[in-house]
């Protein structure tokens, strides 16, 4: 065994007594279990994809796991603290790691909600989800008129997701309405037997920017948009719509009416 390789088998080995198991460290990294003995037995040292993986996942740098061992544990265990100290550390390392959890989740979604700013009317929105250094983001488009022969209004909104027992939670802020944000939690686990298994069902809860600022919350269905379709085309379906619309698919009008 190289020198390098003991470093790295050492240091590896102290970072992950400080996780529930090795199994669950694999499996939040995306690395296949028999490969991952491998680095902790020092026969082999990662790829620069998986050491970039692994020290992200322990929120260190990559030249950190040759340090020698006693200098790593310091580091690590000086990390460990102030990452336990700062509650905006602890809150972003929710989101932080994603790949391997989301990664088959990228891709454009149409957003269907109910929404006291357009009339409780069902507004429909453009999603797209990509992973980007770890991280799940969200990038959404609403464009609709609040009144016929009016100019179309543009909305974007920006947010990041993370996955957690079996539920998808995405926190968004919009262009409009400074300061307000809006969360939605997806549940994985359980589905309705019409609904269309590749589309994300749940809740969100936010503030209306033109009903008074009223905290409002909804069912929504995120439903996947085909890979052929490009976002230009999806964007032809943005707009309100009368949540008895034949307009609005069969799964999406029947799981908004019986959750409303």
């Amino acid at each position: 065994m190289t020198e390098q390789k003991q470093c790295f088998s050492k240091n590896l080995t102290i970072s992950c007594a400080s996780q529930r198991s090795v199994s669950q460290v694999c499996r939040e990294i995306g690395i296949n279990r028999p490969q991952f003995a491998r680095y902790l037995k020092g026969d082999s040292l990662p790829s620069a994809n998986n050491l970039l993986k692994i020290a992200n996942f322990f929120q260190m740098a990559e030249a950190d796991f040759f340090l020698p061992e006693e200098l790593f544990r310091a580091r690590f265990e000086r990390q460990r603290r102030q990452l336990r100290d700062d509650p905006r550390e602890v809150v972003l390392s929710a989101f932080r790691n994603q790949d391997a959890k989301l990664g088959d989740r990228a891709g454009l979604y149409h957003s269907y909600y109910i929404s006291p700013s357009w009339g409780y009317g069902v507004v429909c929105s453009v999603i797209q989800v990509s992973i980007e250094q770890g991280f799940a983001v969200t990038r959404g488009i609403l464009r609709s008129q609040s009144r016929p022969k009016r100019a179309a209004q543009k909305t974007r909104y920006h947010g990041v997701m993370s996955a957690a027992r079996g539920h998808l939670f995405v926190v968004e802020k919009s262009s409009i309405g400074a300061g307000i944000l809006c969360e939605t939690i997806f549940d994985t686990k359980h589905q309705p037997d019409y609904a269309d298994p590749r589309s994300l069902r749940g809740m969100i809860m936010s503030v209306s920017w033109r009903a008074d600022e009223r905290i409002f919350t909804s069912p929504i269905v995120w439903d996947p948009v085909d890979d052929k379709v490009g976002l230009r085309q999806a964007m032809r379906k943005c707009g309100v719509y009368a949540s008895d619309s034949d307009q609005l698919p069969d799964h999406v009008r029947r799981y908004l009416a019986r959750n409303r």
